[in-house]
């Protein structure tokens, strides 16, 4: 009877310590190895242009640049993409691009229909708003 309890009991005993020295090895912590550094690739300068009101009238059809209008101006059509658009006071302010951002010291009305534009003027004008996720901003000193 003993010879039937000593086979089952060293089967047993093998078996824990098989499992002890797997657990031993499952919690070892991996050593750290340095990582590479990756550096971001350089933002490129936006071009900067100016753009001219003639006869009362400038438009912006160029994407990604940062175009200024001097002065002030009857009316100011935006047909670009993702521009930065600084003028004096407008009249009329048509933005038909999208991501545009257009500040002005004053716009009497403004008509939209791109998407995600950003207008900053210090004045309430007279919105027409037929895109989407665009904002006016009232800001003091905009312009």
């Amino acid at each position: 009877m003993k010879n039937k309890l000593i086979a089952p009991l060293g089967v047993l005993v093998l078996s824990a310590l098989a499992l002890t020295g797997c657990s031993a090895a499952d919690s070892a912590k991996p050593t750290p190895t340095p990582s590479s550094t990756s550096t971001a690739a350089p933002v490129p300068e936006v071009e900067k242009k100016a753009i001219a009101c003639e006869d009362g009238k400038a438009t912006v059809t160029e994407n990604n640049i940062e175009a200024t209008i001097e002065g002030d101006c009857a009316t100011v059509e935006v047909k670009a993409s993702s521009s930065i658009v600084k003028v004096g006071a407008v009249g009329t302010l048509t933005i038909e691009g999208a991501i545009n951002k257009v500040v002005a010291s004053s716009i009497d009305q403004l008509s939209i229909t791109g998407n995600g534009n950003t207008v900053v003027t210090p004045t309430e004008p007279l919105v027409t708003d037929n895109g989407d996720q665009n904002e006016v901003l009232k800001e003091e000193r905009a312009g």
